[in-house]
C-alpha cells in the first residue's frame, strides 16, 4: 500500500490518494476514510517503521538488527520480513513457542528520531495470529513506551520511564499492561482488562493503542486500545509519569509469551505471529480529546 524507502517513512494517511515528498522520495498512499485508525485521526500524519530495503526488498534478520541497533533481543534468531496478504504486503515474522525460551521471543525498542518532547501517541498495526495458535498463559504485542528526557526536579522522584503493552490472556482476550516504573516489560505492572474482547485467530486483526500523559503526580494520564476498530480498553486515571522528565519514546515491540516465574515452562507448540510494520503519531502538547 505504502511505498517504503527509508527505516521511517513519514506516511501521509488522509482520505484520498496523497502525495507526500520526502528527501527527493514520493510516497504515495490510498486509504480510505473508513480505514483510518481509531486514534490515528487526531494526530499528525504518522512515521512507519520500514521493514524494506530501499529497492523494497525485505531486510534481512541482520539488517533488522543493525537497523533496531543496541537493546534488542531475538531479532537475529526469530524475527524475519515476509510477504503477505496483509495490510501493507510486508510483515515482521517471529517464531513464538521455543521450548528454551521464557519471555517474548522479540524485544526491542523502536523510537522515531523526531519524536521529541511528546506528550501523547497513537500506535498502530495488524496482527496475524494461526488459526491454531494457543494462548498459552497469555503473551504481548508491540505497545507505547517513556523514556526520561531530562532530569526530574528534586524531590520528585527517580522513574526513568513507563511500559505500555497489550497483553493477551489464555483464552486471547486483550488488556494492557501498565508499568509505571521503567520502559522494559514489567513484573507485577497494573493489568487493565479489556470488555471481554479477544484476539481473533486465522485472519489480520487491526490493534490501535493511545496513550496520553498525566500532568506530573496527577491521575489524569489515558490509555486506550481499539481492536478491529472496536474500543476494548479505556482508563483515564492513570499516573504514566511522576515528574516532567518522562515523555513517550516510540514503541516497546515485545512480541511472543509472558514470562513464566516457575522452572517448568508450560507445554507451547513452536508458532508464528506476523505484525504488520508499525504506525506511529504523535503530539506535543496533551491531548484532551481523542476519538471514541
Amino acid at each position: 500500500m505504502f511505498g517504503k524507502l527509508s527505516f521511517e517513512n513519514q506516511v501521509n494517511v488522509v482520505g484520498g490518494a496523497v502525495m507526500v515528498l520526502i528527501g527527493g522520495y514520493v510516497l504515495t498512499s490510498w486509504v480510505k476514510a473508513r480505514d483510518l485508525p481509531a486514534c490515528q485521526s487526531s494526530y499528525p500524519p504518522p512515521t512507519q517503521m520500514s521493514l524494506l530495503r530501499t529497492n523494497e526488498s525485505p531486510m534481512s534478520p541482520a539488517e533488522l538488527q543493525a537497523r533496531i541497533g543496541f537493546g534488542e533481543r531475538g531479532v537475529l534468531e526469530n524475527a524475519t520480513v515476509v510477504k503477505t496478504d496483509g495490510p501493507e504486503g510486508w510483515a515482521l515474522n517471529v517464531k513464538v513457542g521455543n521450548p528454551k525460551e521464557n519471555g517474548p521471543a522479540v524485544s526491542f525498542h523502536w523510537s522515531p528520531a523526531n519524536i521529541g518532547n511528546a506528550t501523547s501517541a497513537c500506535l498502530s498495526y495488524s496482527v496475524f495470529i494461526p488459526r491454531d495458535f494457543g494462548f498459552s498463559q497469555g503473551g504481548y504485542l508491540p505497545g507505547i513506551i517513556g523514556d526520561l528526557v531530562s532530569a526530574p526536579k528534586p524531590g520528585s522522584g527517580s522513574q526513568s520511564g513507563f511500559g505500555s503493552r497489550p497483553h493477551w490472556n489464555d483464552n486471547g482476550v486483550i488488556a494492557v499492561e501498565a508499568n509505571t516504573g521503567d520502559a522494559a516489560v514489567g513484573e507485577g505492572g497494573q493489568m487493565i482488562a479489556s470488555k471481554d474482547i479477544r484476539i481473533a485467530r486465522g485472519r489480520w486483526v487491526r490493534i490501535d493503542q493511545e496513550v496520553v500523559l498525566n500532568t506530573p503526580n496527577a491521575q489524569n494520564g489515558q490509555v486506550r486500545v481499539w481492536v478491529d476498530g472496536k474500543l476494548a480498553v479505556a482508563n483515564s486515571k492513570l499516573a504514566w509519569r511522576a515528574h516532567g522528565g518522562i515523555r513517550v519514546a516510540g514503541v516497546g515491540a515485545d512480541i511472543g509469551y509472558t514470562k513464566i516465574k516457575s522452572n517448568i515452562l508450560p507445554n507451547r507448540t513452536p508458532s508464528e505471529i506476523r505484525i504488520s510494520p508499525m504506525q506511529l503519531s504523535w503530539s506535543s502538547e496533551m491531548a484532551t480529546a481523542s476519538s471514541k
